[in-house]
């Protein structure tokens, strides 16, 4: 089963919400060298059994480079 990072640890009470800079998926694909496809597989599937954070912000799916950082530094 996949593991879902939470926007730092649930003792903290942040929320990926309140993080910044949001960027969409293909702007964090454009910013990390990836294709954009790369970057939503890694959202919706994951990559050794990590999740990317995201979030819908306006129907546009997101994420921050805090986000970004976590899921490197898992993988």
């Amino acid at each position: 089963m996949d593991k879902v990072l939470q926007s730092g640890g649930a003792d903290t009470g942040v929320s990926i919400y309140d993080e910044f800079p949001r960027r969409t998926l293909t702007e964090a694909a454009r910013r990390e060298g990836k294709g954009p496809s790369t970057v939503w597989r890694w959202a919706l599937k994951g990559c050794r059994g990590v999740k990317l954070e995201t979030f819908l912000h306006g129907g546009v799916r997101c994420t921050t480079d805090p986000a970004l950082r976590r899921f490197f530094d898992a993988i």
